[in-house]
This record gives structure tokens, sequence and C-alpha cells, in this order.
């Protein structure tokens, strides 16, 4: 069932985060924490042998077969994908005999092919990268669990395998068969997009989380159309194909904070429906970034922005006055999540000054 409430997150230290916004996502890996159902695995694998990250019982952990000799610590499941597609290609790792580990990809004959990228589970880091993958990335959890994902584009073969595998050291592929080679793994996932979205749980059928959609009615606020400023905290990182919206009045995203808005990279303020429009660019974002924005307008008077630097201003405009909604971090009616982190928005009913504006974004 749908839940109505906003995605809550909370860090490490289970203090209070921020709304998380995200766009819908399909995971294509079945029973994607049921390693021992349609895997692959190379060693002896023991389901529900660890706490997993989100509290119960369901990790597993694969260790080698002890058989002597060197070989694979793996879980590997064959997947079809969709030719020429952009997919992130995602699983939660933690050390246990091993501190190595690495995610790959085989029996492709175009595209990735046989291609891998290593972490540190030690250290959080990453090792090496080999051609195939991009944006790689490994989030620290609690327990000493990492999120690790990477990207991959597919080419006219949509029909490969997809595998956790453990390591010794970074950019080695095989272990001593010795009875000590483990690691512990839970949640894996592959979706189309940049981005290593939230884990969606499958058994056997592909699973599908909605978008995220947070709003508000402006009649529920101290709202006017004619006259606002608005300061918001955000964290998201610039990699999508579209538009990302930090906030968006509606109908018709009349005012706006977008990422990519401009061009890749760029921070803007635009505004729709109103004579003239604006269209400011007021800085850029490179990887994940927390950024503040603040903007201010009424008639022909509107200014921007981020993070306490240099102001855009426009001077010929007409604000909408069909505003009905305030939605955070997404759009009613297309795909703009933010992808990202709200940590607060403040909303008032007057112009800031310009010299305001640039104090609240410091």
């Amino acid at each position: 069932a749908a839940v109505i409430a906003p995605a809550i997150s909370y860090d490490r230290a289970n203090s209070l985060y921020g709304i998380l916004s995200e766009p819908a996502a399909t995971n294509l890996l079945l029973y994607s924490r049921d390693f021992s159902t349609g895997w692959q695995d190379s060693g002896t694998l023991t389901a529900n042998y660890a706490v997993a990250p989100d509290g119960t019982q369901s990790a597993a952990r694969i260790v080698d077969s002890g058989a002597g000799g060197t070989g694979y610590v793996i879980a590997r499941r064959a997947v079809t994908l969709a030719a020429s597609t952009t997919y992130t290609i995602s699983a939660y790792i933690k050390q246990d005999q091993l501190t190595y580990a690495y995610i790959g990809t085989d029996s492709f004959t175009d595209g990735p092919i046989t291609a891998r990228f290593w972490v540190n589970l030690a250290s959080g880091t990453i090792g090496t990268v080999q051609t195939g993958w991009s944006n790689v990335s490994i989030v620290g959890l609690s327990d000493d669990w990492y999120r690790v994902s990477g990207q991959i584009t597919t080419g006219s073969d949509t029909a490969g395998r997809i595998g956790i595998f453990g390591a010794e050291a970074d950019n080695t592929v095989l272990v001593n068969l010795d009875g000590t080679s483990s690691i512990l793994i839970w949640g894996a996932q592959a979706e189309t997009g940049t981005v290593a979205t939230s884990y969606v749980p499958t058994y056997a059928a592909t699973a599908t989380r909605a978008k995220d959609l947070v709003n508000i009615l402006t009649s529920a606020f101290p709202y006017s159309a004619s006259v606002s400023s608005w300061i918001s905290d955000s964290a998201a990182a610039d990699n999508q194909d579209t538009e990302q919206y930090v906030w968006a009045t509606m109908p018709n995203a009349n005012a706006r904070v977008g990422l990519s808005g401009l061009g890749a990279g760029v921070v803007a303020f635009l505004m729709n429906g109103a004579v003239g429009g604006v269209s400011e660019n007021i800085g850029s974002i490179s990887g994940f970034q927390r950024i503040k924005v603040g903007v201010a307008y009424q008639t022909d008077d509107a200014a921007a922005v981020m993070d306490g630097g240099t102001v855009g201003a426009d001077a010929t405009i007409t604000p909408a006055a069909t505003d009905t909604s305030l939605y955070l971090g997404n759009h009613a009616s297309s795909t703009r999540a933010l992808n990202g982190y709200i940590y607060s928005i403040t909303y008032l009913p007057r112009r800031m000054t310009n010299a305001e504006l640039i104090a609240r974004t410091s």
C-alpha cells in the first residue's frame, strides 16, 4: 500500500537528516536479498546470517569452499537488460574475513562485457575502476555496512550476469580457498538511471517504488502570489538528464529552483507564467553537494543567490497569480525528482533584501 507521508531520513547517528525525494525506480534483480534463490554462488552461502542494514536478520554470508588452491567468493545472477541503456548497480556489503570486495559484469558481448570495480570495506574507499564502470560510489552506513554502487551502459547484447565478489586486495579477483575468505551481502539492485535510489526488495518478480511527491496547498500557509521570499537548504547530485526541482510552485512550476535547468551542473532560479520571465544562473555544483539558495521576487524586482555568492537579478517580471500548491523535491506531472535531500525550506510573504538573501544562504 502507498505510504502517505514524507520519506524522512536519518543519518548514521540516527539524527534527523531531511526529506528524501526520489524518482520512481524498478529493481530488476529478482530475489535481491535471498541469494540462495536464482543466484550462482561460488562458495558456501549462509542465509539470514547477520543483521542487515534494515535491522532484520536477513543478511547473507558467503565464504570460500575451503577446497584448497584459489578461486572465487561470489554471488552472481543472470539478468536481461535493455539495449543502449544506462543502469546503476548497487549492493550492501560488509567486511567479514575479507576487507575488499568488487562488483562485476560478465557474459555481455558488448557494452560492459567483463568489467569490475573494487572497494575497501575497512576504509570505505574506492579502488580500481575498470573501463565499463563510472559514477562509482561507496556510502557508509551504521554497523560497518556500505552501500556500493556503479553505473554501466549496455550495448546491443542485453543478456549477461551481475556479481558481487569478495577479494583479498584491490584489483585481484581470486581468493585463497582455505575457509577464511568471506563477506556479508544484502540488498542487490539494478535500476535504470545514473543514481542508486533507495533499495526496493524483490522476490519472484521485479518491484517498483513510486516517485516521492511532497506538496502542500498554498492556502495552508501565508502565501502571497505577488511578493515572496524563499530560502532552501538541500543536497543532491547533478547527474540526471532532466531538471531536478528543489521546490516548485504549481500548477505550472511558475516559480522554482532547479538543478540542470540551464545546463549540466547549473543551479538556477526560473519563473514561468510571468511577463518577461526569470532565468537566472546562480551557481553550479559538481557531484553530490549541499547548497543553500535564496530567492525573492515582486513586480519588476527578482533576485536569487546560492551559498552567499553573487546575486542574480531581473527587473522585468510580473509574478503569476495562479499558484495553488508548493511541491518539494519534485513536480506534480513530470519526472523532476531532486534525488537528494531537503533539510529545510523557509518562506516569507515579503521581498527580502539582497543582503538578507546573502546572509541567510552563507
